[in-house]
């Protein structure tokens, strides 16, 4: 009788057979070598006809779920042979069947899961990934698990709402997948401020915004937006946090780098300070502080932690802090002048095939932003020039006078120098996809990032097309005091007082920050002298962006500003 079985075996003696008489003649013919025929490129698509047919199928798998009222089934006849290396199946043990619990949603993708098994392929769509991935890794298929947890970055950038992003990661906290989690963490707080405008944002729960609110590169205009976003949340969820869980949250925002004239509002405008006016004094207490005294001052008190995150800066793009090239849009022409007017010390005037001729030369992606020395507001009349540029060609690295490795290559740099030593930036570059979202965050070296290596966009997120647009953003640090000695020990600005400044509330009382006291009154408060500077000078910090150094003509002491 002739069986499929037999049909089998006789197909497989017959290709044996065929294998056999060609490496015969291979070897008669020149000794040793061996000539491979290939024919499973059909392999997937029969597999896939008998896992359709279910031709002497021999294992039965009932999946089913449990977790509504109504309890939903669905079984598969399988082969053991095919289910064999899935240990979970336990096919090895003698059984017959087996039965499967897992959720609805993922219920309606179980027949395709199997099918992968027999054919190695198979088509994942942004609903059925995670679904696919948990089957994948619940059942040990590794291959497939591998390549769908690499497709989770692929997909984040697709959905607007939010709302895949939020489900994978309550995905990945629910199976422990740290990787995920981290990804889904990392593309959320980059695009912070695109998740609080979407229809996902009341549906955070309260572990997720206390670990955006925790991290340092999370993307946003500016701290008060941060805290504005905050209180949003809070106010958006009714009596369901309580008022312990609103005053761990709102004490993860940075109060000191808000802008200070945005203080003074926040008794009138903010719609939880009445709740935890004590918070938000002893918050704005801190960032007073923080905008008129030396940071000597507050390292001096015991109440101290140089672990505080409050006085990191996070990735803010408003103004002034960030400029946008578009290369779509920005590009601008270089002029050169005629030969009669070129300087012979300048780098324009060597001879150059490109630069013989008065006129346009070529195009560069380029702008110009200022901004203050840091955040603090004893210093925000003290201002630093930026030029930031994206180097398109050797030439264009030529006329920086640099070398670069890699092209494009982008360039953010000191103009000025300012007034004191005891400042660093450490600055980001953000590729965003056409304007709308951030998929890449790095940093600067030397005042370069490079945009490509090797010919290539590295960005954690995907872009079609690699339509990119870049944000340059600078960021003032702080430096300890015991590397600069030369800091003037002034702590108080002139024009700061209580009486004659809105972002100092007196009610706010502290034996620093005292309504009554004046720098014309106060011995411990000296006014700062006339800006007297000498020669300054700008030196690169090799290991995280622009270090800006200068001198003074002032009286030299051991304090420190942020």
């Amino acid at each position: 009788m002739l069986t499929p079985q037999n049909i089998c075996l006789i197909w497989l003696l017959l290709l044996l057979r065929v294998a056999g008489a060609v490496k015969l003649d291979a070897f008669r013919s020149t000794g040793d070598s061996t000539h491979s025929l290939d024919h499973s490129s059909g392999l997937s698509e029969a597999m896939g006809r008998i896992f359709d047919s279910a031709d002497a199928c021999d294992f039965l798998i009932v999946a089913r779920t449990e977790d509504s009222s109504e309890t939903v089934s669905q079984t598969i006849c399988a082969h053991k042979v095919i289910l064999l290396p899935f240990r979970p199946f336990n096919v090895s043990k003698g059984a017959e069947s087996i039965t499967i619990s897992m959720s609805r949603p993922c219920l309606q993708h179980f027949t395709t899961f199997i099918r992968y098994l027999y054919t190695r392929e198979v088509n994942v769509t942004t609903s059925s990934l995670r679904c696919i991935h948990w089957m994948a890794s619940h059942f040990g298929a590794k291959r497939l698990m591998e390549d769908a947890g690499r497709l989770f970055t692929e997909v984040l950038p697709e959905d607007r709402s939010f709302k895949v992003q939020l489900s994978l990661y309550n995905y990945a906290t629910e199976t422990g997948d740290l990787l995920l989690q981290e990804n889904c963490l990392r593309y959320l707080a980059w695009n912070y401020h695109n998740l609080t405008t979407s229809p996902a944002w009341t549906q955070l729960s309260v572990q997720l915004l206390e670990s955006l609110l925790l991290r340092a590169d999370l993307v946003a205009p500016d701290e008060y937006f941060v805290l504005r976003s905050v209180e949003s949340w809070i106010t958006d969820q009714g009596n369901s946090t309580t008022l312990e869980t609103q005053a761990k949250l709102l004490s993860h925002v940075r109060f000191p780098m808000i802008p200070a004239e945005r203080l003074h509002d926040l008794e009138s405008s903010s719609p939880l300070y009445s709740a935890h006016r004590g918070l938000y004094q002893e918050k704005m207490l801190k960032a007073l502080q923080f905008n008129v005294l030396l940071f000597s001052k507050i390292q001096a008190s015991p109440a101290f932690n140089k672990e505080d995150a409050d006085y990191q800066s996070r990735i803010y793009t408003g103004g002034p802090w960030s400029t946008v090239l578009d290369p779509s849009k920005d590009q601008q022409p270089v002029y050169f002048p005629p030969p009669s007017r070129r300087n012979p010390y300048d780098r324009y005037s060597r001879l150059n095939p490109s630069r013989t001729s008065f006129g346009v030369s070529s195009y560069t992606l380029a702008a110009s932003l200022e901004t203050p020395v840091h955040n603090s507001l004893i210093f925000q009349k003290d201002k630093v020039q930026w030029r930031a540029n994206i180097l398109q060609t050797q030439q264009d690295c030529s006329n920086e006078g640099l070398v670069c490795d890699s092209l494009p290559m982008a360039r953010l740099r000191a103009q000025r120098s300012v007034f004191q030593d005891k400042v660093s930036f450490r600055n980001r570059l953000l590729l965003m996809c056409r304007g709308s979202y951030v998929v890449q965050v790095q940093d600067f070296k030397n005042d370069v990032s490079p945009v490509k290596v090797n010919g290539t966009y590295v960005v954690s997120y995907p872009c079609p097309g690699d339509q990119y647009t870049f944000q340059f953003v600078v960021r003032p640090q702080s430096i300890h005091p015991s590397t600069h000695p030369s800091i003037h020990p002034s702590i108080i600005h002139p024009s700061i007082h209580p009486s004659i400044h809105p972002s100092i509330h007196p009610s706010i009382h502290h034996p620093s920050i005292h309504p009554s006291i004046h720098p014309s009154t106060h011995p411990s408060i000296h006014p700062r002298s006339s800006l007297g500077f000498g020669s300054r000078h700008v030196s690169a910090n090799a290991n995280d962006g622009v270090g800006v150094t200068g001198q003074r003509q002032l009286v030299t002491s051991p304090d420190g500003c942020v």
